[in-house]
Formats: C-alpha cells, sequence, structure tokens
C-alpha cells in the first residue's frame, strides 16, 4: 500500500506491472488516511523533512504497524 499526496498513481501501476505486485496506491494526505489494515513493516522515503508535525507523524505511521 502507497499513500502520497502527489498524483504517482502511473508510477505505482509501472512497478506493479513490473514486479508483479499487488500494491495499492492511495492519493492522500498521510494524517487523513485511514485503514483497518496492519502492516509487518512500513516505510518512508524522502519525508520527514516536509513533515511539520513530527511526534503525530510518528504515531499515525505506527498505528499501521501490526504486533510483533
Amino acid at each position: 500500500t502507497q499513500v502520497d499526496p502527489a498524483p504517482c498513481k502511473s508510477w505505482v501501476e509501472q512497478q506493479r506491472s513490473r514486479w508483479n505486485l499487488k500494491l495499492s496506491y492511495h492519493e492522500a494526505d498521510f494524517f487523513a488516511f485511514q485503514s483497518l489494515e496492519k502492516f509487518d513493516a512500513v516505510t518512508c522515503i524522502s519525508v520527514i523533512e516536509h513533515v511539520a508535525e513530527d511526534r503525530r507523524f510518528f504515531e499515525k505511521l505506527l498505528s499501521f504497524v501490526g504486533p510483533g
């Protein structure tokens, strides 16, 4: 699952086809994104320097990580 405020849908489609992946894309502000799904890992690339509320950001990020 990818969440990005930028319109990256075509890039995600290319990666999905190239690597034969199940990869969903949500064009949304991360703070507005909601999911009941829990993940084994969450990765952020070139993000933190753009986040004004880093503590809130990491708390939201960790809410998507499953137990263990």
